[in-house]
């Protein structure tokens, strides 16, 4: 049975703007596409049979109150998301959003009224084994103006750890991450302050496997830890600004 948990956190004045059936409406949309998209992307990878289902998604509402002093500052540092997916309603009228190309450059995302962006995090890259890739990403301030947006996620599984599937390891395509458990890299992320993927360094197989041989060191450990891409996709939008919550699969 699916369930919605509804937190309302510091935005107590979009009562006054949006129902609470308005919100959950809205989850139950966003929960759906979330898991839509993810499903069409692993079965382009050949799994069909591969479920998201059980995993946590969480739902926010950004509010930056930029002003004539945080011009061309940055509102969000530069960062990947952990998760597996994020669906982002932007701002149709104040723009911002810039992600990084393969050369390092950051590119502005402009805003397109009626759509929806879609980008992946630092899961999907464990997920498929290297396949996808973590969006690198920031909001700088173009404007003294209030921007607004919604950002949902597809994070983690809740009690299984985050790896490839077998079907997407072989000699050809060798495990790159040791197994983890989601929560437990987020943590990580927030404790090291690594928020643009270079916690993943903690999980490379590669890495783990020069430290073992250079000082002796097991891997053994990464299982304790409670330790995405190119391109921004844009998806038609079905409905408009809400307050903060997080829902889950129950």
């Amino acid at each position: 049975m699916s369930t919605t948990e509804v937190v309302f956190n510091s935005h107590p004045f979009l009562f006054a703007i949006i129902t609470r059936e308005t919100i959950q409406m809205y989850a139950q949309a966003i929960h759906k596409l979330v898991m839509d998209i993810a499903c069409k992307l692993a079965q382009g990878m050949g799994l069909a049979s591969f479920s998201f289902e059980g995993w946590p998604c969480k739902f926010r509402i950004n509010k930056y109150n930029f002003s004539p002093k945080t011009v061309n500052s940055s509102g969000v540092q530069i960062h990947t998301d952990s998760g597996f997916l994020t669906i982002l309603q932007e701002d149709e009228n104040v723009g911002g959003l810039e992600v990084m190309d393969k050369s390092g450059t950051f590119v502005a995302v402009e805003p397109l009224p009626g759509t929806l962006l879609v980008n992946l995090g630092d899961t999907a890259k464990v997920w498929s084994n290297g396949r996808l890739c973590n969006v690198k990403h920031r909001v700088v301030c173009k404007e003294p103006r209030t921007r607004m947006s919604i950002a949902s996620f597809l994070l983690g599984p809740k009690e299984a750890k985050v790896e490839a599937p077998a079907e997407l390891v072989d000699s050809s395509h060798p495990r790159l991450y040791v197994p983890f458990f989601y929560l437990d890299y987020r943590n990580l992320r927030i404790s090291k302050e690594l928020q643009a993927g270079e916690a993943l360094d903690f999980s490379s197989s590669k890495k783990m496997n020069e430290s073992r041989s250079t000082e002796g060191l097991s891997v053994a450990g990464m299982s304790n830890l409670s330790m995405t891409s190119d391109s921004v996709l844009r998806c038609t939008s079905m409905c408009t600004r809400a307050a903060e919550y997080s829902f889950h699969k129950g």
